[in-house]
């Protein structure tokens, strides 16, 4: 009743009442997710995965895209690229010289960013609006992790704890979520602030182990693996099967490197979650997993999706949903088929994701700062 007479007094004496922010979206661990960042996503395309977030490019999204995507009860993570500058991005004329590092070995374009510049901070401020002006429910921020390479700035550890917290911060005051790109070095510092791990490659590294952090938080990771003939006619969806040691509770995807439509959807051990329907090549199968449970359901409403348990489903892939010679859309076959037995390179116009920087991104232990470039696993 106190309170309630503050806030009368307050409303007769024309004081404005600040509305409460609206809480970020808080995924439990084995949430469904799909990541397709240099292929939009068609929400009224049967072949689109029926899944309970996606992960799109903050740049090249649409607000009506994510709108729909909500309208079906899903939620939306906006990707970019918190950690280095690209220079096709519009706005990349606002970084300054000082702001920039040594060039990312393999990514022509992009160079590391000092996260303790104000000015970086300004520009990565001025996207988190983007962000929450599309509607976003998540921040998928990228390359936090420049203290593990050789990046020219003298970058800590501790500047990149300082900087996840202070974008998550900025998020959060505008109701979004926070991922944890990679970085497994500062989960303990950061994980009370993120709400989900964006991790690639953890079983090609024996790194799975790592993140598991997250899992008894009951916060998902969201894990890439990219074997070397994803989306191709050799690729087996077995491949699954060889991901399990670590990774309890994980929400792997299998990929191709270009991060396109092409996904396989593994299963989730020790959590149940969401049966998970065959995409891409076909409509979604009916929603019943192998032991005959219905899948759950996701609420509807724009804002924090949330999710129901349900079994734990069989892997699933989908093909590329554009027809190329990649993935031919008319592939009635479980794995998807691809006429290229090797992934091209990355091109500017189409490198806005970060594929390679799973296996870039490396402590100097790993080999990826033994030499070895990251398009070793697609050779």
């Amino acid at each position: 009743m106190y309170h309630l007479a503050l806030l009368a007094a307050a409303f007769n004496a024309g004081i404005a009442i600040a509305a409460p922010a609206v809480k970020p979206w808080q995924p439990a661990a084995g949430t469904t997710w799909h990541i397709s960042l240099t292929q939009k996503i068609n929400p009224s395309d049967p072949s689109t995965p029926d899944v309970d977030a996606y992960d799109l490019d903050l740049f090249d999204g649409d607000a009506a895209t994510i709108s729909a995507l909500q309208a079906k009860g899903k939620a939306v993570i906006c990707y970019f690229s918190a950690g280095s500058s690209e220079n096709w991005r519009p706005d990349f004329s606002k970084f300054q010289p000082a702001d920039l590092g040594s060039a990312l070995d393999g990514w022509p374009g992009e160079n590391w960013l000092d996260v303790k510049s104000a000015n970086v901070r300004s520009i990565m401020s001025a996207r988190i609006d983007l962000a929450a002006q599309k509607g976003c429910n998540a921040i998928d921020p990228d390359n936090v992790d420049g203290y593990g390479n050789n990046n020219g700035l003298s970058l800590t550890q501790d500047d990149a704890v300082n900087y996840v917290n202070w974008l998550a911060g900025l998020a959060a005051a505008k109701g979004m979520a926070t991922g944890l790109k990679n970085a497994g070095d500062i989960i303990g510092k950061v994980i009370d602030n993120i709400h989900f791990s964006v991790n690639e490659q953890c079983h090609a590294f024996s790194e799975c182990p790592t993140y598991q952090p997250f899992i008894t938080a009951n916060k998902p990771v969201f894990n890439i693996e990219y074997p070397a003939d994803a989306g191709t006619s050799s690729y087996s969806t077995s491949t699954c099967a060889g991901y399990g040691s670590g990774s309890t509770g994980f929400s792997t995807v299998v990929k191709k490197m270009d991060l396109d439509a092409w996904t396989q959807l593994c299963p989730i051990s020790g959590v149940p979650t969401p049966a998970q329907p065959a995409i891409g090549s076909s409509p979604p199968a009916a929603s019943t997993s192998s032991t005959g449970s219905t899948s759950a359901t996701t609420s509807t409403g724009s804002t924090s999706p949330t999710t129901t348990a349900a079994s734990n489903p069989q892997p699933t892939t989908t093909a590329d949903a554009t027809g190329d010679n990649d993935n031919d859309s008319s592939d009635t076959t479980p794995a998807a088929e691809s006429t290229d037995s090797v992934q091209p390179s990355p091109t500017p116009s189409s490198k806005h994701h970060r594929g390679h920087h799973g296996q870039k991104s490396r402590k100097p232990t790993q080999k990826a700062q033994d030499g070895d470039d990251c398009d070793e696993d697609n050779q």
